[in-house]
């Protein structure tokens, strides 16, 4: 008699099977390292997608950063000139 669940395995996420689906777009794709399946969620597409978004956001926080410092030592009566 079976006691699991016919649902248990239709995500296909188990560590010893490396062909996975996407979590982002659903998409298959197959993880080239076994040892890792269980770790890796996301396409090799969506992971580029995560790390240039991640990238972007560093570049305006870097951005936000300089400019409110400058502010804090810049004389206000210049942060209005070129």
């Amino acid at each position: 008699m079976n006691t699991k669940p016919e649902t248990m395995n239709t995500t296909n996420d188990s560590p010893e099977n490396p062909d996975k689906n996407c979590r982002e777009c659903g998409q298959p794709f197959k993880c080239d390292f076994p040892a890792v399946a269980r770790f890796v969620h996301v396409c090799p597409v969506c992971s580029e997608r995560h790390a240039a978004q991640g990238q972007q956001r560093a570049v305006v926080d870097a951005s936000a950063a300089r400019r409110t410092r400058w502010q804090s030592f810049c004389p206000p009566a210049y942060l209005t000139t070129d």
